[in-house]
């Protein structure tokens, strides 16, 4: 056989292979070629190809070593919390932490203005 063509078989025996690895993925906590690579990501997984860290939600950084800050929550604190100024969110769900002084989903209700206001009364008398 030529040497033309064993290079070409041996190429597509070696991308066969490397396909096989990248579509089946390698065990937790390796990755790259043949799966020859340990994560460093501790407390998280890396990506099986690139070994780059997946980080859980409310974490961000290389290593995802940051918490987010009080201003995002979620995935790589990519969402922007809704409840500020008036309250936190929580780091994953973005669910609003209202201070003492405002409720509602966003904090954007005020507890001294529903004190004073005055709201009707209805009585209803079942029919009998």
């Amino acid at each position: 056989m030529p040497l033309d063509r064993l290079r070409v078989r041996s190429l597509a025996c070696r991308t066969y292979v490397r396909l096989i690895v990248i579509a089946v993925g390698c065990p937790a906590g390796r990755h790259g070629y043949g799966c020859l690579y340990h994560c460093e990501c501790p407390g998280t997984i890396c990506d099986h190809v690139t070994g780059k860290c997946i980080c859980n939600s409310g974490t961000t950084g290389i290593a995802c070593e940051k918490g987010c800050k009080i201003t995002h929550y979620g995935v790589k604190c990519s969402n922007k919390c809704e409840c500020l100024p008036n309250g936190g969110c929580h780091f994953s769900s973005g669910t609003c932490k209202c201070d003492e002084q405002h409720f509602g989903a966003k904090c954007s209700h005020n507890v001294d203005k529903i004190e004073n206001a005055h709201f009707p009364v209805y009585v209803f008398k079942p029919a009998l």
